[in-house]
């Protein structure tokens, strides 16, 4: 990006650019790729948004493996972090 027809790096200046989905978590918060959700019910199962490029969708990427729980995602979610400054909510 030109800022005052100087390049701007936001790489050196350490700036992480997240792109919004649009959509909210039931907090009314926006959903950023790169965030990490919880589940409401189940805070011991989260997830990680993503895009997927050779899709063009977001993924989610679970940590659990257990499908019991998939119906209750959709309207639990909310975000807990992101990739970029909680990486350990995925431990």
């Amino acid at each position: 990006k030109i800022y005052d027809r100087i390049a701007y790096n936001h790489i050196a200046d350490g700036m992480v650019f997240e792109q919004c989905t649009g959509l909210k978590d039931r907090n009314g918060r926006l959903i950023y790729a790169g965030d990490i959700l919880g589940n409401k019910d189940f805070m011991s199962d989260v997830a990680l948004l993503k895009y997927e490029d050779e899709k063009c969708c977001y993924i989610l990427e679970r940590q659990s493996t257990d499908e019991r729980f998939n119906k209750w995602w959709a309207d639990r979610l909310m975000v807990i972090g992101n990739i970029h400054e909680n990486k350990d909510l995925l431990k």
